[in-house]
């Protein structure tokens, strides 16, 4: 299972990702991760130089954002074996048109 960790004074850790992302939303930004990291419980961890971000909701569900970097498949499967292993369902924010359509191929029978 992957292991999640505060961004708590590790935004430098994950600016390089969130520069290469091709994604235009402000949520995937350092300044946003930055100011809004305690509300939504953001957190991080690094897999197979591939960034994975999780927020938590305000209902309280995690929200996992689209991975950013080399092995965005393998970060997939890392998300979805931290889901299975806690019981919660697999849940995505703020994803882009291209992005969507690559997680509605992947998960085509979830709907």
């Amino acid at each position: 299972m992957i292991d999640l960790i505060s961004l708590e004074n590790r935004e430098k850790e994950i600016e390089k990702y969130l520069e290469q992302s091709d994604q235009n939303f402000c949520d995937i930004t350092l300044g946003e991760k930055f100011m809004w990291q305690d509300y939504y419980k953001t957190a991080f961890c690094i897999y197979n130089q591939t960034l994975i971000m999780r927020e938590t909701a305000e209902d309280g569900t995690e929200c996992f954002y689209y991975p950013i970097g080399e092995d965005c498949d393998g970060a997939l499967l890392k998300i979805e074996e931290y889901c299975l292993e806690k019981k919660i369902p697999l849940v995505f924010t703020c994803v882009d048109d291209a992005h969507d359509d690559l997680l509605e191929k992947r998960y085509a029978y979830s709907k």
